[in-house]
């Protein structure tokens, strides 16, 4: 039975498994989400810590790569007028960093806030990726 399960895990998304850890789910269901997950390079306590992580939420991280993508290239386009090579530059890093926060990549979320040149931002930011540092979903981006 638990071949058949695994079958059907390999199709979902490495974040669907994730999520599906701390649901209650039967012995022959947790042992094929595990075996594919530590198929994926994901390490027992990484899994453990997957199931015994409270729920976080990360609407922050979402808004912030959203915004950045909207308004930030705005931002880039007027800091860069009169150059278009510098504006190209400077949109394509911008795009690329918010693409990767979308993605839950922490290096993404902590470089852009490295550049955001804000100091309140870099205390909030500072405080909500610390706390997420280690969830499955930030680790997730770095495979």
């Amino acid at each position: 039975m638990t071949n058949k399960l695994t079958v059907v895990y390999r199709t979902k998304k490495t974040e669907e498994l994730l999520n599906l850890l701390p649901r209650k789910l039967s012995f022959d269901a947790r042992a094929a989400v595990e075996e594919v997950l530590l198929e994926r390079d994901y390490t027992p306590e990484g899994i453990a810590a997957a199931t015994a992580t409270p729920e976080l939420g990360f609407g922050w991280w979402e808004f912030l790569g959203w915004i950045n993508i909207t308004l930030g290239s705005l931002f880039c386009v007027m800091i860069a007028k009169g150059s278009v090579g510098f504006a190209i530059f400077l949109l394509a890093a911008n795009l690329l960093l918010c693409l990767g926060i979308i993605r839950y990549n922490k290096w993404c979320f902590l470089v852009m806030t490295v550049f955001s040149f804000n100091p309140a931002l870099w205390i909030i930011n500072g405080i909500y990726l610390k706390n997420r540092w280690n969830h499955p979903r930030c680790k997730r981006g770095e495979m």
